[in-house]
């Protein structure tokens, strides 16, 4: 009985050895299909787009969070084809057209339509982009091409490939109809613009024309400015009791000196150093991908959380450039200078457009709604954008909810000594607005 029970017991034990080995084939399987799948094709795609908003020439937050709104849709109207309900965004813009995918042609292949929509979308957006991007670009597409005419029918494949060319072309005349916004990487400063003169007005450094002066006249897409205002900012005094001065010298104290781990926070999340990282809004999709590749998170939450983070920071950046330039706002060095020291300066440069309301700040706000909405608050990351930087101290960072990432973000503007508590407080509110009625937006018929 015992030889029985052990010949059984050794029986069972090879079936389960071989059924964990199918399993292990079918994993790796799975994995092989996954690296060609739309999941990896959303983020490779949108890693390039970090890569090439740091090198190309123009790509400012405005600029860059136009191009996430429009490159948002253009996702979104290729992967909607596969859920139930979801709407066109033609249902919401009157003077877009998006053709359907004709069932004639079989059946839609989603990654090949994705991969020669992003592609045809970035020709559309950066034509200026570096020959090193360039050759990067197409060396990526070619290599997804490949990997397709592996798995699918070629006619499907050529059709699939065009319908995504299609789609990236119909979004891009739509997004013609923008004339402040179009091919705007070509004109980031206006040498004619003439920025207000008086007390407290913003005066612009080393001589430099303003960057991107008319923004606020760009296209907003689900803002509604009769609902959504800027609340003004203090009222500008040179007194020394005044509550203004109390901003500015808050200012100068912290960083007389400033210390490590404020030196951390400030230069961690700059992002301001064109050429050398991406820009502040693009720091909101490197946080997404981080997101997506460190948890489980379904294609169907980044078709969203793509489509929207582009709607809410194209909508933050018009609304705060529309304020920036609408109070003309003196800049924390030049107060500081004048009222309290002399010899001060800021950690970094001051960017060259007014300060009122931070737009740090109210990129992360908007943003971190959308992701808020999408993935919940309580979320453990490591925010690992730019810990292979040498020029700043890009060490990574932790955080156990969105909310302390929101917050820090602001905070950092006052640690670099570029804005008032004012500016990063309002930036706050009128973000964590946008983000929220942009999250709301409806994306199905139900």
């Amino acid at each position: 009985m015992q030889m029985k029970n052990l010949i059984w017991m050794r029986h069972r034990l090879k079936i389960i050895y071989f059924i964990i080995a199918i399993l292990s084939l079918t994993q790796c399987k799975h994995e092989q299909i996954t690296n060609k799948g739309v999941v990896y094709v959303l983020l490779s795609w949108n890693k390039l787009l970090l890569e090439l908003v740091q090198t190309s020439e123009g790509y400012r937050p405005p600029v860059s969070s136009r191009m996430y709104a429009y490159m948002g849709m253009a996702q979104w109207e290729i992967n909607r084809q596969f859920l139930q309900s979801a709407i066109s965004m033609q249902s919401k813009f009157d003077e877009l057209e998006i053709t359907a995918w004709d069932p004639i042609y079989g059946k839609l292949i989603q990654e090949v339509a994705l991969n020669s929509c992003y592609d045809r979308m970035i020709h559309h957006f950066f034509p200026h982009a570096t020959m090193a991007m360039q050759k990067k670009i197409s060396d990526f597409k070619l290599s997804m091409q490949k990997q397709f005419l592996d798995e699918f029918d070629k006619f499907q494949l050529e059709q699939s490939e065009l319908y995504g060319i299609k789609i990236a072309d119909e979004i891009f005349e739509f997004s013609k109809l923008d004339r402040v916004g179009h091919q705007a990487f070509a004109f980031n400063f206006d040498q004619d613009y003439i920025p207000a003169v008086g007390d407290g007005k913003w005066v612009s450094l080393d001589s430099m024309p303003a960057l991107l002066p008319h923004w606020g006249k760009a296209k907003l897409f689900i803002t509604d400015t009769a609902s959504v205002h800027v609340n003004p900012p203090i009222e500008f005094s040179n007194d020394r009791s005044s509550e203004f001065f109390a901003q500015a010298f808050e200012l100068f104290n912290l960083s007389h000196p400033i210390s490590e781990e404020r030196r951390w926070i400030a230069e961690f999340w700059s992002d301001d150093f064109h050429g050398v990282t991406f820009c502040a809004v693009s720091r909101w999709i490197s946080i997404l991908i981080q997101i997506a590749e460190k948890n489980y998170v379904k294609k169907e939450q980044l078709y969203e959380a793509f489509l929207k983070m582009g709607l809410a920071l194209n909508d933050a950046t018009v609304m705060v450039w529309s304020s920036k330039y609408f109070y003309n706002m003196e800049r924390p060095d030049t107060y500081i200078k004048r009222n309290i020291n002399k010899n001060w300066e800021p950690l970094h440069h001051t960017p060259n457009f007014p300060a009122y309301p931070s737009g740090h700040a109210t990129f992360g706000a908007a943003a971190g709604e959308i992701l808020k909405s999408i993935f919940g608050n309580k979320i453990n990351i490591t925010d690992r954008s730019h810990e292979d930087n040498k020029e700043f101290i890009g060490t990574p960072r932790s955080f156990n909810s969105f909310d302390k990432m929101i917050l820090e973000n602001a905070t950092s503007r006052l640690y670099l000594g570029v804005h008032y508590r004012m500016d990063c407080d309002e930036g706050l509110r009128l973000g964590k607005i946008i983000g929220m009625n942009v999250a709301k937006l409806n994306l199905t018929l139900l």
